[in-house]
C-alpha cells in the first residue's frame, strides 16, 4: 500500500482525503459555514467594499472562500488577501497586488492610495 493512498485505500475513497491545499469539493456545510458563505455572497451582491470572515486555524475559511470564488461571476473583480503582515503601507501594497494593479516601487503611500482610488472608481463605473 502506497503511503499517499493509505486512507483512500483503507476507507474505499476515490481521492486522498487530507491535503494541505483547500479543496472546495470537500467543504463541510455546518451552520457556521452556511452563515459565513451567506455573508460573503451578500458582500459581493451588495458591492461591499470589504468583507471579512474570521475563525480558528483549520476551520475552513480558505476552503469556503475558494468555493465562493469558483461560483462568482467572471465579470466581478475580487482581490483576495490572506495572511497579510505589516503596517498600513504594506497593507495598501497587499491590496494593490491582490487586484493586480501595477505600481512603481518608489511610489509614495499617497500615490499608491490615489492609484487604488482611481482603480476602484473605474471598476465601479464599469
Amino acid at each position: 500500500m502506497r503511503p499517499e493512498t493509505l486512507y483512500a485505500d483503507h476507507f474505499g475513497l476515490s481521492e486522498r482525503p487530507f491535503t494541505l491545499l483547500p479543496d472546495p469539493a470537500f467543504l463541510y456545510w455546518s451552520k457556521a459555514h452556511r452563515n459565513a458563505y451567506t455573508i460573503l455572497d451578500y458582500g459581493i451582491f451588495s458591492r461591499a467594499p470589504i468583507t471579512v470572515i474570521t475563525g480558528e486555524i483549520g476551520s475552513g475559511k480558505t476552503t469556503l472562500v475558494q468555493h465562493l470564488l469558483q461560483n462568482t461571476d467572471d465579470t466581478i473583480t475580487v482581490g483576495l488577501i490572506s495572511n497579510a503582515q505589516g503596517g498600513r503601507g504594506e497593507l495598501l501594497q497587499w491590496v494593490l497586488n491582490a487586484l493586480s494593479v501595477e505600481v512603481s516601487n518608489d511610489a509614495s503611500y499617497v500615490q499608491k492610495f490615489q492609484i487604488l482610488q482611481d482603480f476602484l472608481i473605474a471598476e465601479y463605473a464599469a
